[in-house]
């Protein structure tokens, strides 16, 4: 029965996708945002003045992405036959080695239809079928959007006043340790999403300046795709440093400075994602590698790149509630170091006052 439960929310969550991705979105931007929102009122300023401030940061951000989304397909766009002699190029000497070594005319009769293929790809008509694939992938993410925000304000109501909500439906004695868990969920979450933003943006910014000392082409979008790549934990990485470093075999003339160039975008990623990203999330995310990259691939598998986003705030808040859970803190060990809050908020000497409820 429980093998049985499992198939059928894992097909449902799958099913509804559309539903589930914007409300699990809208979950977590509230308990990163709620942090933000007990700080203003400390300091007596009204919810919908932050609230507002939010919104127009996000709304100038998403400006700012549209822009560098559309001015480097624009770009990409009128340089096809660039990017195409480029391509070209570079292929020669391999295809002279395929020549050598199979004993077939590999330049002479695939020299011109590779470089037919890339103008084909890069030209008006096949960078259109691109483009327009590409805004219609924005258009369902604007729907999506639209959507979390309408279950956000609708969840955010009841979470501003989780305290009194958590002690009046919690079981008598344990209000304490429900808030806590929910604190300490809300305390990762918000670990996270200002670690992983403020690592991704120097990743990003350090591809940035490579591709333009290596003078590779369009460093701004390149910096751009890397910091929204990198959300994807383990596997965003990979891909941004791999797809970067290709376009620079394109451009950069010698095989050294290419080398050189591949090297210094993995160092990067290497400081910020290996070393410091860990350093500064600290206990907040002890979590197995093995089970995070099975978290990849389950979420991945039922929300797409959405989920694979999300998989790490999930696994996460699982644990969170695994950990501080009497009857499974087994499950939680499992998983990775266990964090106890009511341990830490005792060393802390940092007590949660219950409040009454009527």
């Amino acid at each position: 029965m429980g093998v049985f439960l499992i198939v059928l929310i894992a097909y449902l969550l799958k099913l509804f996708a559309e539903l589930f991705v914007p409300l699990t979105f809208a979950i977590f931007i509230t308990l990163v945002i709620l942090p933000l929102l007990k700080r203003a009122k400390k300091y007596k300023i009204p919810y919908f003045v932050t609230l507002i401030i939010i919104l127009v940061i996000v709304s100038f951000s998403v400006k700012g992405i549209s822009w560098i989304i559309q001015d480097t397909a624009q770009q990409i766009a009128s340089e096809s036959d660039k990017i195409a002699i480029q391509f070209n190029e570079k292929m020669k000497p391999i295809l002279i080695k395929s020549e050598e070594l199979f004993g077939a005319e590999f330049v002479a009769e695939n020299n011109n239809l590779i470089e037919d293929n890339i103008k084909g790809i890069l030209t008006s008509k096949g960078f259109g079928s691109a483009v327009k694939f590409s805004l219609g992938t924005a258009k369902n993410l604007l729907q999506s959007f639209f959507i979390t925000l309408f279950f956000f304000l609708l969840i955010l109501g009841s979470a501003l006043h989780y305290e009194e909500k958590l002690t009046k439906f919690s079981k008598e004695g344990s209000a304490k340790n429900s808030i806590l868990i929910f604190e300490g969920v809300m305390q990762s979450l918000s670990v996270f999403l200002r670690v992983k933003t403020i690592m991704s943006l120097c990743t990003g910014i350090g591809f940035t300046i490579a591709a333009y000392i290596f003078g590779v082409d369009f460093p701004l979008f390149w910096g751009f795709l890397t910091f929204i790549v990198n959300y994807v934990q383990l596997v965003g990485s990979i891909v941004s440093t791999i797809v970067v470093a290709a376009f620079g075999f394109l451009q950069i003339e010698t095989m050294g400075g290419v080398a050189f160039f591949a090297f210094s975008l993995a160092g990067i990623q290497v400081l910020f994602g290996s070393i410091l990203e860990p350093i500064f999330m600290g206990k907040s995310f002890s979590i197995n590698t093995v089970f995070i990259i099975i978290s990849l691939f389950i979420w991945g598998y039922l929300w797409g790149v959405s989920g694979m986003i999300l998989s790490i705030p999930i696994i996460a808040s699982i644990k969170i509630i695994l950990d501080n859970s009497k009857n499974y803190q087994e499950f939680g060990e499992f998983l990775g170091a266990r964090k106890n809050l009511m341990a830490e908020k005792i060393k802390d000497n940092k007590f949660i006052k219950i409040p009454k409820t009527q």
